[in-house]
This record gives structure tokens, sequence and C-alpha cells, in this order.
């Protein structure tokens, strides 16, 4: 199969800054995401977080921890990253009818594509997990140190980082202190909310890998991510539209799907020009004249 370039033409999403280093309950993820999906303007929502945190997070200027989590949760459903923007619109159609654990993984889903700082730390405690079983916080900041930097502020925003997690019940803390092990189970999704997951796995990245890597990538770890390459072509909401395959544009489409792909080969997807998935290219059956469609 033929490596597939991304390109994007967006700003990147910054990934030298922090930006996540405030413990988020989930139920302040709903309350703004609801005011956004509501379609309240900037300033509307920044209010009514200020007053919702009212009583909730301490102090009362800008800089304060309530100002502090005010903004981050600002950058995470309301004003976003331009290469972020399509998966937080379709974040906040999902959220308008999920039941409890979808929405876990849709507001997962937002904070992987709006900050990469977040995106690293789910990718190195799956990767912890995975190797591990349990996950030990001096450990963990090693393992950031080593792609962040040596910085003062690391530490503290992990841990609250992990709070997160633990808070949305997909970590648990651990036999020893400082330890912390996965949730006894994983999330089982519908396949929009799995397609929104690995949507944002590639605005983070912004690089293109095969289907395999995308439901298996260790940032995903509380989730149980079965989407098939037959069911993403069967998607009512990602489709494919028949320019794309000469201009590389895709007409209200996600993530969509060149007729080059047969059902038995291995997809890659990346994001195209506009910020969509796609998926370009042939698969090898093309070469050896084996391609069904």
């Amino acid at each position: 199969m033929s490596k597939i370039k991304v390109v994007i033409s967006q700003e990147c999403i910054p990934t030298t800054t922090i930006g996540f280093d405030r413990k988020l309950e989930i139920e302040w993820l709903d309350a703004v995401a609801g005011r956004a999906a509501a379609g309240d303007t900037p300033e509307e929502i920044r209010t009514f977080l200020w007053n919702f945190l009212d009583g909730v997070v301490a102090a009362n200027s800008v800089p304060s921890g309530r100002g502090k989590t005010l903004t981050v949760l600002y950058q995470i459903c309301v004003i976003v990253p331009e290469p972020a923007r399509h998966l937080r619109e379709a974040a906040l159609r999902c959220l308008a009818s999920a039941t409890p654990e979808p929405r876990v993984a849709i507001h997962w889903a937002i904070a992987i594509g709006t900050y990469p700082f977040f995106c690293d730390v789910a990718g190195t405690v799956g990767r912890l997990l995975e190797l591990n079983e349990q996950v030990n916080l001096s450990q963990l900041e090693r393992r950031m140190t080593e792609t962040w930097g040596d910085r003062s502020t690391l530490p503290r925003a992990i841990q609250r980082v992990l709070r997160s997690m633990v808070q949305r019940g997909v970590l648990r803390d651990g036999p020893g202190k400082g330890a912390f092990v996965a949730s006894s189970r994983r999330i089982d999704l519908p396949d929009a909310i799995s397609e929104l997951l690995l949507q944002a796995i590639l605005v983070s990245t912004a690089r293109g890998m095969p289907l395999s890597c995308l439901t298996g990538h260790p940032a995903l770890f509380p989730f149980d991510v079965q989407v098939s390459a037959a069911a993403l072509r069967k998607s009512g909401r990602l489709h494919a539209d028949p320019a794309s395959r000469r201009s590389n544009r895709f007409r209200r489409a996600r993530i969509c799907f060149s007729n080059r792909f047969c059902a038995t080969c291995e997809l890659r997807l990346r994001l195209n020009s506009s910020g969509c998935v796609a998926v370009v290219g042939h698969c090898e059956c093309v070469l050896n004249g084996n391609h069904q469609s």
C-alpha cells in the first residue's frame, strides 16, 4: 500500500504549550458543551462559566484557579484550533442524544483533538497499562519529560489530567501511592462515537495511519473501539464527494473512502486540507488485479 502524506493547510495545534493543566469534571464539560450546542455566543458562554464555577473552584481573579479552569473549558468546547473545528461540531451533535458512558468518550475526543498534551498523557498511560497493568506516577512523569522537557509545571499538569481521568471513571487509584489502574472494563461505544475518537487521533497527531493503528491507539485505552472498514463504508454520516479523487476536497464529509479500496485491504486514514478525515491512494489489490469493489 502506498504511503500517504498528510497535508493540513490550517494552522496546526500548538504542541509546545501544555494547556490542559486543570482537573475537569465531566459535569463541567457537559455544562459548557450544552451551552455551545445551544448556540450561545462565546461571550455568553464565558460569563456563564465564570458564574457556574463560583464556589466550585477557588478564588475570584482571572489568573486564579477559577480563571484558569474557565480557560481550559472554554478552549475545549468553544474556541478550538482550526484543525479541530469539524471534530468539535461533530462532537456537539453526538452529545445531544448520548448516554453517560458515550459522553465520556465524546469529551475525551474533544480533549484529544484540542490539547496534544492530553493526547500524549493518555497515550503514555495506555502504553504503561498494556505493559504493567498499572501506571506509576513517577514513571509517567519521566516518560512525559522526554517529550515535553523538564518543566516545573509538568508534574502538576500530569497529576491533574490523571485526576480528571479518575473522576470520569476510566482510571482508579492503585494499590500504592502514585499508582493507578484501569477501570475493570472498557466502555462499549456505538460506531458514531468510535469514528469521532478516530478523527480526534488524526487531528492530534496530524499524520495518517492504518485503521488498525487508529482503533488500537493507546490514547483510546478506556474504550472498546470496534470499527471495521465495512461499517465505516456503510455509515450514513460518511460519504465521498466524487470530485474528491481529483481535487482532494470533501463535501460535508468527515471520513471519506475512495472506491479504489476493497474490504479485504487495510485502510489508511488521514486529514485532508479541509480538516476532514479521508482515505486516499489505492490498495495493493489494484496493483495485482484482484481488486474487489
